[in-house]
């Protein structure tokens, strides 16, 4: 064994009222930890264990590291082999998380912020209604999403076999009336104060062959007949397609083959 070396040292109490010689290295005897001096600074620059090195700044059952010297400042448990963790500064969490694949990393920053139509993020995916009424900017849609709003040029169908109040889904649908229900029905389009359809939406309605006439309903708002101009409710005949439009907020225009 060579010649022995000791380093001035003390307590965590005395080594944080002792401002070292710069250059100048002292032992935490509290907290068994190296301490380096710059001569200016009271209680010098303390030096992380390997133990708390590794990881980031933290292993678990290890001392806790704070957010300043690059640790989380709090105790965690350990979560498992091959995760992530996100630290919400405003909350004081730490969010864990274990990706599925490799993550790869092709900038120097990730911003993990909410999406803007100018700045990358993260965005939630939109509800059916939410895609086709189109009134959020947010949120991303899917192929799913695109089918039931008819970008791809279908026309979904909604069959009803008994009285009806349509929904936001219904929007550029068509509403069914099948031949197996001969009974009468009524398909009562909504005031725009309870589903406020965006202003050229569009709505089709078909009555089967021997299926029940189909009333065409209008609320508090107002739907007039296309070349007559008449308002209030309309009657489908079997074999009959009707459309309606929305023109403004409280108006539709109706027109149609079998519609009366």
């Amino acid at each position: 064994m060579g010649q022995q070396i000791q380093l001035r040292r003390g307590t965590s109490a005395e080594t944080a009222a002792f401002t070292g010689a710069v250059g100048e290295v002292t032992v935490d005897t509290t907290d068994d930890r190296i301490v380096v001096h710059d001569g200016v600074t009271a209680g010098g620059i303390p030096m992380a264990k390997e133990s708390e090195a590794s990881g980031g700044g933290y292993t678990p059952g290890g001392t806790d590291v704070a957010l300043a010297d690059g640790g989380t400042g709090a105790s965690l448990s350990d979560p498992g082999a091959d995760r992530i963790f996100f630290w919400d500064d405003s909350a004081g969490v730490v969010t864990w998380l274990q990706p599925s694949a490799p993550i790869v990393i092709s900038s120097t920053s990730i911003d993990i912020s909410t999406a803007t139509t100018t700045t990358d993020g993260s965005v939630e995916l939109a509800t059916d209604a939410e895609t086709i009424t189109g009134t959020d900017n947010q949120r991303a849609m899917t192929p799913s999403n695109l089918t039931g709003a008819s970008i791809y040029g279908n026309l979904p169908q909604n069959s009803k076999s008994a009285d009806y109040t349509l929904v936001a889904a219904d929007q550029s649908k068509h509403i069914f009336h099948p031949s197996a229900d001969t009974t009468a029905r009524v398909f009562t389009i909504p005031a725009n104060g309870s589903v406020a359809y965006p202003i050229g939406t569009t709505l089709t309605f078909i009555n089967q062959n021997a299926a029940g006439v189909v009333t065409i309903a209008i609320t508090t708002d107002t739907m007039r007949l296309a070349g007559a101009g008449t308002t209030g409710s309309r009657t489908l005949a079997a074999n009959g397609v009707a459309t309606a439009v929305k023109v403004t907020s409280t108006e539709w225009i109706i027109s149609g083959t079998g519609l009366t």
